[in-house]
């Protein structure tokens, strides 16, 4: 793995105009697959893919429902094909918060918890 190339992509997915925010979903992995092996990460992935609940089915609800949905297709891509080599990771202090969806297409958690009083010490 010490040939992985790092591709650290920042990116707002929630625009203001439908369907660009799947766009960019799309990109991205668009990129990634070019660049391979490739790693994408996503920090605060809850803030993009939190749970879709039916309050929020109108206005940036069905947009957040889009990139969620588009989000899930590129992962499942990933899964099927043989000749990708791209990793995702995503980064959240509220994982509970995470789409179900969404936490069956990340297959490990690593938690990092709090330090305790002996770490804290040293």
């Amino acid at each position: 793995m010490s040939s992985l190339e790092y591709a650290w992509l920042t990116f707002v997915f929630l625009r203001k105009y439908v369907g660009e925010g799947e766009k960019l979903v799309r990109s991205v992995f668009s990129l990634a697959r070019r660049l391979a092996p490739c790693v994408v990460f996503i920090d605060e992935i809850d803030a993009l893919f939190g749970a879709r609940s039916s309050s929020r089915d109108t206005g940036s609800g069905f947009l957040h429902r889009g990139v969620i949905t588009e989000f899930m297709q590129e992962m499942d891509g990933l899964k099927t094909s043989n000749t990708d080599n791209v990793i995702v990771i995503g980064a959240t202090n509220r994982p509970f918060d995470l789409d179900d969806a969404v936490l069956r297409r990340l297959p490990r958690r690593l938690l990092v918890d709090l330090p305790g009083e002996s770490e804290r010490e040293g």
